[in-house]
């Protein structure tokens, strides 16, 4: 048993997966010390420009690491089983540093008015909602999977890990990205709207729906004619319902 395989799988895992939660709250301004809007602003130049720079290289290295080329030459010099755990390792630290970097824009784009207390209460739900259909998400599928941990117990042990079989489970039967769903949801489901917040919110967002493309180009190249069936019967975002 290689322990060490073992204790970097579950940095990985933790580290891709604390910062998806602390996100929730840096957006919400719950719980965590530093929040989208806190913190030191100063001019709105620089802090546009600080934060911009934040969010390109979030989205180019996550992009890197995404790419076969780079895989193929990360696994050439570092265990294929802790391959995974490397990426969800980077990309949480990525997510941490975003949070802790960031420069607030607090002027607003919309504010809901105190006195619209049900229309407010109704979009803090709808954004638990997003972050619950992501948990949900991440629930039906092996998130040990995909977060690397699962990869890098096989390795630990020193057996292969198995391919996983394409499934059409839980919320999957309903749409085929529950998990790109409920965070776009999440982001934009809000009583305030500040200008950092948008920038925020505005560039992954569409990150997200560049990074689908790929997602849907590899999951067509993996497992062919039951991807392409599940992508004809199950829309991407939207429910169909059936009388």
């Amino acid at each position: 048993m290689r322990l060490d395989y073992l204790a970097f799988g579950l940095v990985g895992y933790l580290a891709g997966m604390v910062p998806m939660v602390y996100l929730a709250g840096f957006l919400a301004a719950v719980v965590v010390p530093k929040s989208v809007d806190s913190g030191f602003a100063g001019a709105v130049g620089p802090a546009c420009a600080i934060d911009l720079a934040l969010l390109v290289g979030f989205g180019l290295v996550h992009s890197l690491l995404a790419r076969e080329e780079t895989k193929a030459q990360i696994v050439a010099r570092f265990p294929a089983g802790l391959e995974r755990s490397l990426y969800s390792l980077v990309a949480g630290t990525q997510i941490a540093l975003l949070c802790w970097l960031w420069r607030p824009i607090p002027s607003p784009v919309w504010s809901v008015p105190g006195q619209w207390a049900l229309l407010r209460l109704v979009l803090w739900a709808i954004q638990g909602a997003g972050w619950g259909l992501v948990l949900l998400s991440l629930l039906t599928i092996r998130h040990a999977h995909l977060f690397g941990l699962r990869q890098a117990w096989s390795a630990a042990r020193g057996v292969p890990d198995e391919a996983l079989p394409f499934e059409s489970r839980g919320v999957y039967r309903w749409i085929r990205h529950p998990i790109y769903a409920g965070t776009i949801v999440a982001f934009w489901a809000t009583p305030e709207m500040s200008r950092g917040r948008l920038l925020l919110v505005g560039v992954l967002t569409a990150y997200l729906f560049i990074g689908l493309a790929f997602e849907e180009r590899d999951l067509d190249r993996t497992f062919g004619e039951a991807y392409r069936r599940h992508r004809r019967a199950v829309p991407g975002f939207i429910p169909r319902f059936r009388g």
